[in-house]
């Protein structure tokens, strides 16, 4: 006769089965604290969206998280000005630092674009030397990131540095990163 498969002794049987239980049980509440924490996050940014930011004078004592959310809500609004302050106060923080330089480079870029569709960016070059500028702070903080590696291609694509007798003449020269190297190029992979 076969041996059943499982122990043929009641009290493993009902200790397997409460464990099983109690590991179900912490899985479902791990899951329930993730969505939780999701649906927090997705009603800040919608009470950010509806509500005003405050200016960045305001911003003193405000979680680094909360100014993140607000500048995220007002640049999705349309409101870049706003966006812009917010994002500079947010950017304080040190674990904000690369993803508000990363988005202050972004707003500045969609900017030089818009004015590069309409054949004015040698007028105003000012938002793409801005978005460079947000782009090697975010490359700074962490080299690494390739995000802002990419978009600091695609400005210096718009508007080519100078050559580097003139960079260094104008004192500038520390601001240069190995991405503005004419003819390499450092995709995403």
């Amino acid at each position: 006769m076969k041996r059943p498969a499982w122990p043929s002794r009641p009290f493993v049987r009902r200790t397997l089965f409460a464990g099983a239980a109690l590991a179900l049980l912490a899985a479902a509440v791990i899951d329930g604290a993730r969505l939780l924490r999701q649906w927090r996050y997705n009603q800040a940014i919608e009470h950010a969206a509806l509500a005003s930011a405050p200016s960045p004078a305001d911003s003193d004592g405000v979680p680094a998280s909360t100014l993140f959310v607000r500048a995220y809500a007002a640049a999705g609004a349309g409101r870049t000005p706003e966006a812009l302050a917010l994002y500079q106060a947010a950017g304080r923080d040190a674990g904000y630092t690369v993803a508000a330089q990363y988005n202050l480079g972004n707003l500045h870029l969609r900017e030089a674009l818009a004015l590069a569709l309409r054949n004015e960016l040698l007028n105003n070059p000012q938002p793409v030397e801005l978005a460079k500028r947000h782009f090697r702070a975010a490359l700074r903080a962490d080299p690494a990131h390739w995000p802002s590696k990419y978009n600091l291609e695609r400005a210096l694509h718009l508007a080519p540095e100078l050559p580097e007798d003139a960079t260094a003449a104008s004192g500038h020269a520390a601001d240069r990163v190995v991405t503005s190297l004419r003819g390499f190029t450092l995709g995403l992979p």
